[in-house]
């Protein structure tokens, strides 16, 4: 008698179990699906966000680097998070003004300030769309922009396929379309 209601209870917990793993898979599917929706239809906002910048988080999300690029020089601006503010560790300026608008030996005084409130900002736009960081410095490649989304996937703007490296690399081949030129990957 205790064997039948081993197996009974084994049986519900094996198909509780199974409910729950559907249940995961099919709400993972549609929180990718909305956030691509939400990348894609604020895909203006983000290509004017992200032109000629770069923003990359460490894996603790608690050291940013903000790189701006104008033609072949690129300025970069170090920040680490403590206590939730933000502070400019260091730069390192090839070009002035920036493509931001900031002039280091213009108004020193409030630099820091405009580049931290800056970065600040920018976050809370990406946090928003569930974005962690972006790229655009793989634009020689073909990728104008890069997103790295919190989940570990990415999602990138890609106009022509063809300029991507070669037909046989991995990450080309991996490329699944949201609609037009954008794609994402996992």
């Amino acid at each position: 008698m205790n064997k039948i209601k081993l197996h009974a209870q084994l049986d519900c917990g094996f198909k509780k179990g199974m409910f729950y793993f559907i249940f995961f898979l099919l709400f993972t599917g549609c929180q990718d699906k909305r956030t691509m929706e939400k990348v894609y239809n604020n895909r203006d906002k983000l290509m004017a966000l992200c032109k000629s910048k770069s923003l990359i988080k460490s894996r603790g999300q608690n050291f940013y680097i903000l790189k701006t690029y104008k033609g072949n020089k690129t300025n970069e601006y170090y920040l680490s998070l403590k206590e939730d503010k933000l502070i400019l560790e260091r730069d390192s300026i090839q070009y002035v003004p920036d493509v931001v608008g900031w002039n280091k030996f213009k108004d020193s005084m409030n630099y820091k300030m405009m580049v931290c409130n800056y970065v600040k900002k920018m976050n809370q736009d990406l946090e928003a769309l569930d974005i962690k960081e972006f790229r655009t410095d793989f634009s020689n490649l073909g990728e104008p922009l890069k997103l790295y989304l919190k989940d570990g996937k990415t999602i990138s703007y890609i106009p022509n396929l063809k300029k991507l490296p070669r037909e046989d690399n991995p990450y080309k081949n991996n490329l699944k379309n949201i609609r037009g030129d954008w794609y994402y990957s996992e």
